[in-house]
């Protein structure tokens, strides 16, 4: 086998998008979520260190908030990551599902040899009908 194909015989395409779980993330799934935890945690970590240090706490003391705080943080971007991540699955699908219905509906006029109308123009108004 050369290293242009794969195992099973297709062309190669580079290095496999599964995680050391076997999950794949070819989706882009939890990406968001992950994202938005990293942001929050180190974020509220690095505003509880400089808020630390303006007041004159000690160092230990300091550290502890700032950690706590980022797990904190990050357990709260997690959450609002997956929320954010479940609604944009949603409008995908309602999205995908609608841009579906219209080719199917094309499809039958295009068999029927009925050309359709555009029901809007390019810029979301109605279309004119010009004849």
């Amino acid at each position: 086998m050369d290293a242009s194909a794969d195992a099973r015989g297709g062309a190669w395409r580079g290095p496999d998008p599964t995680d050391r779980y076997g999950t794949s993330n070819r989706d882009g799934s939890g990406m968001v979520a992950r994202f938005a935890a990293a942001t929050l945690g180190l974020l509220a970590f690095t505003l509880t260190v400089i808020a630390g240090l303006v007041v004159g706490n000690p160092v230990t003391v300091t550290l502890s908030r700032s950690i706590l705080a980022l797990f904190l943080f990050s357990l709260l971007g997690l959450a609002l990551g997956a929320v954010s991540q479940m609604i944009i699955a949603e409008h995908e699908a309602k999205r995908v599902a609608e841009i579906q219905a219209r080719y199917r509906e094309e499809e039958n006029h295009r068999d029927a040899g009925v050309t359709p109308v555009p029901m809007e123009g390019p810029s979301g108004e109605p279309a004119s009908v010009s004849a």
